[in-house]
């Protein structure tokens, strides 16, 4: 949805891990987290939001 998390102040944070399956492939898995704040005394740990995934990059010589 549309500004569904919409504030003055955001504390985002992201996670990711690569290996290599081939030559050509790398595989990765990530994890999202974050939150938005009305005022900066509000920020905190607790109930952040969250999201995760998969993917697989097909390399070259010279850049992913």
């Amino acid at each position: 949805r549309r500004y569904r998390f919409y504030d003055e102040n955001l504390l985002a944070m992201t996670a990711e891990y690569r290996w290599p399956i081939s030559t050509r492939f790398d595989m990765g898995v990530f994890a999202d987290f974050g939150n938005v704040f009305h005022r900066p005394g509000e920020i905190s740990l607790s109930d952040m939001k969250s999201s995760g995934g998969f993917g697989i990059r097909l390399k070259n010589q010279t850049r992913f």
